[in-house]
């Protein structure tokens, strides 16, 4: 990343402030291919990371194995190994301790490896698997999932990059 904020990076932090995020509460990120990369790359910003405590992040199909997450934070990556979207970057996301990568098939032709759907198919089985270290991070995503008494809000946070051209 080299220090610097995307733009999309920039408005999914901006969102966070303006949702009512709060230092002292914890957040999970989640995107599928670029979504990925941003919920990463804000999850590694110091700034963000001054404004709220962003202790997950899951991906789908995302090449986030360069990105310097920081330990702190949980990951659980989805990958299809059909799928050339994760590999994208020539770094592999990581299985290290409070990372887990799933690299399963998807299922279908390399065309269609990427596509949301497939990884919605294979997080149902990830939800559905016994493997320990699946049910540890699972685990660690509880407060974050749908439960009895469990009440969550959805904000729909928008943003324009305006180009000025010149001519």
């Amino acid at each position: 990343l080299d220090g610097r904020t995307t733009a999309v990076a920039a408005l999914v932090s901006t969102g966070l402030r303006r949702c009512g995020a709060r230092p002292d509460e914890p957040v999970l990120l989640v995107g599928h291919s670029l979504g990925g990369i941003v919920a990463a790359q804000v999850a590694t910003d110091p700034a963000v990371r001054q404004q709220v405590t962003v202790t997950h992040v899951v991906t789908a199909g995302s090449p986030i194995g360069a990105t310097p997450v920081p330990v702190g934070v949980r990951v659980l990556s989805l990958e299809h190994v059909e799928d050339a979207v994760p590999w994208a970057e020539g770094a592999r996301n990581p299985d290290r301790p409070g990372w887990v990568t799933v690299r399963a098939p998807s299922g279908t032709h390399p065309a269609g490896a990427h596509e949301l759907t497939r990884y919605a198919e294979t997080a149902a089985k990830v939800e559905a698997s016994h493997d320990p270290g699946l049910v540890r991070a699972r685990g660690e995503l509880t407060g974050f999932l749908d439960r009895p008494g469990a009440t969550s809000t959805t904000w729909l946070v928008t943003g324009e990059r305006m180009t000025r051209v010149s001519g």
